[in-house]
């Protein structure tokens, strides 16, 4: 994938091609817009171009650099999440559930790294994710990096209200809004893959939902919380389908089930954490 399939985010493509040309790429950027507004997607293409062996303001999807950090398994891209942070931080399955902050502990690591110079590509990038979510102690030091200058290093700091970001950190990054997405804006990809995984559930093809759970799972171009959301939501189908055919009570409390791990999801538990359970209570 390359810029031209980012959907809905003109604007905020130009700009970010704009720096790429003029090579004048700020070390610091905030992405602001809702969520599902493709701001980590954008930013992976953006992250790409950076690193990409032909070296122009479209990466080119082929070379070694622009696959690895496609995978997210860059060496020298790193993305700070809930998800990632409760690896870092060796946290067990329960502490990953209670995590509402971004710890100092986990920007700590980054900002080791940050000092480093890139392994792999041209450039070292720091992604965080729902940065909202930075707590004073972790967002000063941050700021202490940003105010640093760094030829090797980028930032890029994603959120959904810039104001809830301390004010000295926004100064220091360069701005990019993201526009809400209209109903029906998702990437092809993203579409068809779910279409044909769904078409294949609902016909009988999957007898487990294990085995449904490892197809999804195969492709690393999204999110381990994308995916549980594919899982969940073709598990709904299936799950209605089964309650059409056979309306027993059994078959109500597990689409009742699959409700409440949706409303888990939103909440940012860890996915597995949710999916687990669900794989011994489901069958096809």
């Amino acid at each position: 994938m390359s810029f031209k399939n980012i959907v809905g985010q003109s604007k905020a493509v130009s700009l970010l091609k704009a720096d790429l040309f003029s090579k004048r790429v700020a070390e610091s950027y905030l992405f602001v817009g809702p969520e599902g507004a493709g701001k980590r997607k954008t930013a992976l293409e953006f992250v790409k171009a950076l690193n990409c062996e032909r070296n122009g303001i479209e990466s080119c999807d082929l070379c070694s650099s622009c696959k690895k950090i496609e995978r997210q398994n860059h060496v020298d891209l790193f993305i700070l999440d809930f998800e990632s942070q409760g690896t870092l931080l060796g946290l067990n399955e329960e502490e990953r559930v209670k995590q509402k902050e971004l710890r100092i502990e986990a920007i700590r690591i980054l900002i080791q790294q940050s000092y480093l110079s890139p392994l792999e590509g041209r450039k070292r990038v720091f992604m965080i994710d729902r940065a909202e979510s930075l707590n004073l102690e972790s967002s000063n030091a941050l700021l202490k990096v940003l105010e640093e200058s760094s030829k090797n290093s980028h930032w890029i700091l994603l959120t959904q209200s810039s104001e809830r970001i301390i004010s000295t950190i926004r100064s220091r990054c360069r701005k990019i809004c993201f526009a809400p997405l209209q109903p029906g804006m998702i990437l092809e990809k993203e579409v068809s893959s779910f279409e044909k995984l769904a078409e294949e559930a609902l016909s009988g093809k999957y007898k487990e939902p294990q085995i449904l759970l490892s197809k999804i799972f195969e492709s690393k171009k999204t999110t381990q919380k994308k995916q549980a959301e594919f899982f969940l939501k073709i598990l709904t189908l299936k799950c209605v389908q089964n309650l059409r055919a056979d309306p027993q009570e059994k078959n109500l409390n597990r689409l009742e089930l699959i409700l409440q791990s949706q409303e888990e999801l939103k909440k940012n538990v860890y996915p597995p954490f949710i999916l687990e359970p669900l794989l011994f209570s489901f069958t096809f």
